[in-house]
């Protein structure tokens, strides 16, 4: 911007130079007008600053990770005056959630009067990851590029969750289900033989046992309606994802992330099938606190995966096994505890864990 107002400077000098040894008014007439759209340029660039919207949006919230390495984002910034704007000038930030660092980019783009434009920016990753996109400090420029107007205050993010693939080897092996009998939730996509929750109705067909029969609405529509009866789940299940992971690079600590991810899963994708309801446990260090994520269908599985990927982890080995075993005294839970021996304390691991059901992810991973 420097540059462009020692140009613009460099122009007035010679045009007054021009006025000086030249008897003629001309020179002054085109400083004038030089000067009076110079102002219509700022004033026009002040009004349409206040007139920007933008918004931003990931092309594809999930990302199954393999599937394609790119994670894509759209930025849509409109202009409501009817003032073009030369250059809007931004700058975008992605950041891994896991990371303490990420990346950037400095963009821009033109826009016309009562226009819209959609820039798409890319980030790559080759791994799962909860990635934030974030535009701030945009500003546009006039169109002799002396001032620069911030656009609205504040800052615009949109979040893409790059999904781990889901491991290919059975992780519950010959573990025995867990009964569902005493079970108070009930599956929603799932029909099964529980009497205490009416799944769906439907008309009466030969074979049905008369003691499904829906008396009530049968005598309403005046014909048979038999009940059918809902899927009890078991909660009786929890899974542990370890946090406390010693690394020495960051990739390193990514690449167990993946590990993790894709037993987790397999793991989830089983106990689904087997109609168990579970809870996900892990520590967060950050917070201070263990989370917990309750899963009974597939699509709870994914907020699950999102918040194990938007928390930095720790260094502490172990430190989720150690920190979750208070919770779970006293109960007769199954406790799944998934993590990567490759960098795990393994001789506390054998202390800790005589209730859990330990998970070697790399294990896993191997044998697939």
């Amino acid at each position: 911007m420097i540059r462009y107002r020692i140009f613009y400077a460099l122009i007035l000098i010679l045009l007054a130079l021009f006025y000086i040894y030249c008897d003629s008014y001309v020179p002054i007439l085109v400083i004038i007008v030089f000067i009076s759209l110079t102002v219509l340029s700022v004033i026009s660039t002040a009004i349409a600053s206040k007139l920007i919207n933008v918004d931003t949006s990931a092309s594809h919230p999930v990302l199954t990770r393999g599937e394609d390495s790119d994670a894509q984002f759209r930025i849509k910034i409109t202009n409501k005056s009817f003032f073009p704007v030369s250059a809007v000038i931004f700058r975008v930030e992605f950041d891994d959630m896991q990371e303490n660092g990420g990346t950037q980019r400095k963009l821009s783009s033109t826009l016309c009067a009562r226009d819209s434009r959609t820039i798409y920016t890319m980030v790559s990753t080759v791994h799962c990851a909860y990635i934030r996109c974030k535009v701030c400090d945009m500003y546009i420029c006039d169109a002799f590029g002396l001032t620069c107007q911030p656009v609205k205050k504040g800052v615009f993010t949109s979040h893409m969750t790059v999904m781990p693939v889901m491991a290919d080897s059975c992780v519950l092996g010959s573990s025995p289900s867990v009964s569902a009998d005493d079970s108070d939730r009930y599956s929603d996509v799932k029909k099964g033989y529980d009497p205490c929750q009416v799944f769906d109705v439907r008309e009466y067909a030969d074979g049905d046992d008369v003691r499904k029969i829906h008396w009530g609405l049968s005598s309403r529509y005046d014909e048979l309606i038999v009940k059918e009866f809902s899927q009890p789940i078991s909660d009786s299940c929890v899974v542990v994802i370890e946090t406390g992971i010693k690394a020495e690079t960051p990739d390193q600590r990514k690449s167990v992330t993946d590990r993790l991810m894709s037993v987790f899963m397999k793991l989830s994708d089983e106990l689904i099938h087997s109609e168990q309801m579970f809870s996900v446990y892990w520590y967060s260090k950050q917070g201070g606190k263990n989370v917990c994520f309750d899963v009974v269908i597939h699509d709870d599985v994914f907020p699950a995966v999102e918040g194990y990927l938007s928390m930095k982890f720790s260094d502490e080995l172990c430190e989720t096994l150690m920190l979750t075993e208070p919770l779970f005294e006293g109960n007769d839970k199954r406790i799944y505890y998934i993590y990567s021996s490759g960098s795990c304390d393994l001789e506390m691991l054998s202390r800790l864990s005589e209730k859990y059901i330990p998970i070697d992810a790399d294990m896993i991973i191997q044998q697939a």
